[in-house]
């Protein structure tokens, strides 16, 4: 008798804990209440909420997340990415340079912070982070793309069509790249007319 009675609590117990598991949210609400102090929960709770598009409460877990665990890389990363969905790029910029600080050679984080620079219009800054993403990893289309498209913002033509030049190299089916150098082109005629 006594093993059906534990069976059956552990089935009534598994049962009452579906509410919880069903629910993505409700699974991380509930850890973050039995586990405040681990930054790890914060960080998956912020992480779910960030793909949910909540970047409020996705914020306020992530800060949460580098209170407990200052050193986790990617607690400040997705922090400085929900800060970009907010557009406070202040905020966004800190917490990049806080990711790249505990991981100097994060590509990512090279990228994000060229990318928060470029929309502060800080472009010698920009250029600077996609260079040093170029020099941690060299065939990186991303990073060529944007050094494009920012010496196109500084005026600086020939530096972009360098850039979309090597792009297509790398990459022949680039439409972005390809587009630019028409533009480019177009741009070429106009001058010499």
């Amino acid at each position: 008798m006594l093993p059906l009675v534990i069976i059956s609590g552990l089935g009534w117990l598994t049962y009452a804990r579906n509410d919880v598991y069903a629910d993505s949210l409700a699974l991380w609400d509930d850890t973050e209440r039995k586990s405040p102090r681990k930054g790890r929960v914060h960080y998956n709770r912020g992480t779910f909420l960030y793909h949910d598009g909540r970047m409020d409460d996705a914020i306020a877990a992530l800060q949460r997340a580098t209170e407990l665990r200052p050193d986790h890389f990617r607690s400040h990363f997705n922090l400085g990415m929900a800060y970009v969905r907010r557009e406070r790029l202040d905020d966004a910029e800190r917490s990049f340079r806080t990711a790249l600080n505990l991981s100097p050679r994060s590509v990512d984080a090279l990228l994000n912070l060229g990318s928060v620079y470029y929309l502060q219009n800080k472009l010698p800054e920009a250029l600077q982070a996609y260079q040093d993403a170029l020099q941690a990893q060299p065939g990186n289309i991303d990073a060529r793309m944007n050094l494009a498209k920012t010496y196109l913002k500084m005026g600086r033509s020939h530096d972009a069509r360098r850039e979309f030049e090597a792009v297509l190299q790398a990459r022949p089916s680039n439409a972005e790249a390809a587009a630019g150098l028409r533009d480019l082109g177009g741009a070429d005629r106009k001058s010499h007319r």
